[in-house]
């Protein structure tokens, strides 16, 4: 896959999830239902020489911490969110270092990224016994990274063979 081709589909991805997050929570209630039908109505379709890349220029992931949402499928159906109230929070500490706080344990290792492209290292972790913990399942998927995009302050991780999309909001420094 060309870099236009992985910027059209993380362009297309976004504006899906961003669509199908508005739909299915607006039209929960019926008197919204025409409303989210107009919006859908104005959305413009970009042509491929408009696509704006969404990370501007180097994006430095350095120094910054995101906390873990939830994973959805490129259907926009949730694969998984965190089940415990113990956040799941994913930090850079600089250019290629990163650790996790999951529901358990905490994990560390190497990220490598270059524009779009994100990949994580081999990760470490403690090894705390904690029964229902999410933490294998969290540690498989970023494991599965290879894309990011960061809009406004969410974090958004695309995983391989369309795995689907992780999702992260940003936390305050």
């Amino acid at each position: 896959m060309t870099k236009t081709q992985s910027l059209m589909y993380v362009g297309a991805v976004v504006v899906m999830i961003i669509l199908g997050y508005l739909y299915t929570s607006l039209v929960k209630a019926p008197e919204t239902e025409e409303i989210v039908t107009e919006a859908v109505k104005e959305v413009e379709v970009v042509e491929p020489a408009e696509v704006v890349h969404p990370i501007p220029g180097k994006n430095d992931l350095a120094s910054t911490s995101w906390r873990w949402l939830r994973t959805e499928s490129a259907t926009g159906t949730v694969i998984s969110q965190p089940r415990s109230n113990k956040p799941f929070i994913l930090r850079f500490a600089d250019h290629d270092s990163m650790g996790s706080q999951t529901d358990c344990n905490t994990m560390t290792g190497s990220f490598t990224h270059d524009d779009i492209a994100l990949t994580f290292g081999q990760l470490a972790s403690t090894k705390m016994f904690c029964e229902d913990s999410q933490e294998m399942e969290y540690g498989a998927q970023l494991q599965a990274v290879h894309e990011h995009a960061i809009l406004n302050n969410m974090l958004l991780l695309s995983l391989n063979d369309g795995g689907g999309i992780m999702f992260f909001v940003k936390m305050a420094e």
